[in-house]
């Protein structure tokens, strides 16, 4: 009887042992990847450390805007981390107000600091991203939803994110 507990006992720890040595990222571990990314990009200071947080195949949108960028060279493109006309007029650009993490995802809200763009001052706006990982902790699809003001939308030229439904 007790080697057949032994044995049952020694079979759970097994099998428990197994349940946690999953492929997929975990969520604590991307916590402390995404805690990294927030404060890597609120220092705004290491553009090759910002841009080490996305995989190679990144598809980047920015849904308001209806634009789409896919790899890596196309999203350095439209993100414009280093544009000389962004100009941060606090130490922060974006504050964080709520972030959940579920599976592979971390949905990040906030709102970006009031800044200068081409000498206009942009007030502060709302946003939400949504952030996906792939099992190397690499962002594969970075969603933006950003409140941006009339200003900063050109309703002639935007592109449609509609068009993108069904679309892998």
């Amino acid at each position: 009887m007790t080697n057949q507990r032994t044995f049952l006992l020694l079979i759970t720890l097994i099998g428990l042992t197994l349940a946690n040595c999953d492929v997929k990222p975990s969520e604590s571990n991307i916590e402390n990847t995404v805690r990294d990314y927030i404060k890597t990009y609120q220092e705004r200071k290491n553009y090759k450390k910002f841009l080490s947080f996305y995989s190679d195949e990144i598809v980047f949108e920015d849904i308001l805007n209806g634009n789409r960028a896919i790899g890596k060279d196309n999203f350095k493109l439209n993100f414009d981390w280093e544009n000389p006309h962004l100009v941060l007029l606090t130490s922060k650009p974006y504050e964080v107000e709520d972030l959940i993490i579920q599976n592979n995802q971390a949905t990040i809200t906030g709102y970006f600091n009031p800044f200068k763009w081409h000498d206009q001052n942009i007030e502060a706006m709302y946003f939400t991203t949504i952030l996906t990982f792939d099992e190397d902790q690499k962002i594969v699809k970075h969603v933006n939803w950003v409140n941006y003001p009339p200003s900063l939308l050109n309703l002639i030229s935007k592109g449609n994110a509609n068009l993108w439904i069904n679309q892998n």
